[in-house]
């Protein structure tokens, strides 16, 4: 008798997709003169603030080829997770960013969208010399786009504190040792806004603690540390921290044959009695505070006022 068998033999199928193949993403830059021969000149990079606040530096040390260095561009740059182009013009940009890129005196906003696997494909943006930009996408609606271009117009803002050698932040960078003259940086108009930061209680070198009071700004004031700087209407705009020197007051009795003990009366916001020995009285400059003398029996012995001294001068009133 016969016994059949039923052998069962997988079959693999390949299924390929119909997804096109390209080289991974690049941006490619077009600098040109006028006749529309390849121009070199300085191309900064500023990237969206991750803080909210307008544009910062990003690369400032780069510039256009005179001649074609790639793919017909003479400046570009990948796109971080696909970087496969060699001798780029700046390291890779991220994703899910917007940049401007600035030429001469004009700019061109860019967008890009979320992260697109390597294969995605590219923008090649191009720029005349006094003129415009243009851009054109490879295959077209790609998720890098221009979206605006315009004059720079640029704006010197002054930061500084109303005292020598102390401390700020102009945008994501502190600044130490600041002159009286203040730090003066260059913004172009599309990079507002920025941001600056006081420091409260800082002490600088002629050892007198500062309290910070306000912010003089081109129109009004500011009492908060941060603020928020936005593009003048003029070419240039100064913003000064205001603060007061804080003094340490020290009262002290002097009783004959005793240390400084008793009582004193001291006035600041409110009067109040004390006992001494006390600590020191914090006042800001240009704010009052009082003191006085007190009749009173210590040990039996009954004590009056007799003239109150600072170690240089002697005041007889009580």
């Amino acid at each position: 008798m016969r016994t059949s068998k039923t052998f069962y033999i997988p079959i693999f199928i390949f299924l390929f997709y119909g997804t096109q193949i390209f080289g991974a993403p690049e941006i490619w830059l077009k600098v040109l003169y006028s006749d529309l021969t390849y121009l070199s000149t300085s191309v900064q990079i500023y990237r969206e603030s991750n803080v909210g606040t307008g544009y910062l530096l990003l690369y400032d040390v780069e510039s256009s080829d005179g001649s074609i260095t790639h793919n017909g561009a003479n400046a570009f740059c990948d796109m971080i997770y696909s970087e496969d182009t060699e001798n780029t013009t700046w390291p890779a940009l991220e994703y899910e960013a917007t940049y401007l890129i600035k030429i001469q005196n004009k700019y061109c906003k860019i967008e890009i969208d979320a992260y697109q696997l390597p294969g995605s494909p590219d923008i090649t943006i191009t720029y005349i010399s006094g003129g415009s930009f243009s851009s054109v996408e490879t295959p077209p609606n790609y998720k890098i786009s221009m979206v605006s271009q315009g004059d720079w117009s640029p704006k010197l803002i002054t930061v500084k504190n109303n005292f020598s050698d102390g401390k700020l932040d102009i945008d994501d960078s502190t600044h130490y040792n600041v002159s009286s003259s203040g730090i003066s940086r260059s913004f172009g108009s599309p990079t507002f806004p920025h941001s600056i930061l006081a420091y409260d209680n800082q002490t600088p070198p002629d050892n007198y603690k500062r309290k910070f009071q306000n912010w003089t700004k081109p129109v009004g004031s500011d009492v908060n540390l941060p603020v928020e700087v936005t593009a003048p209407s003029s070419s240039t705009a100064t913003y000064t921290a205001n603060f007061l020197r804080e003094f340490n007051i020290n009262f002290e009795n002097k009783f004959v044959g005793l240390s400084n003990t008793g009582t004193m009366e001291i006035t600041t916001t409110t009067t109040n009695t004390v006992t001494l020995p006390h600590s020191s009285y914090p006042v800001n400059e240009g704010n009052p505070i009082s003191a006085r003398a007190l009749y009173q029996v210590i040990n039996g012995i009954q004590y009056t006022f007799s003239y109150w001294s600072d170690g240089t001068s002697n005041y007889y009133t009580a």
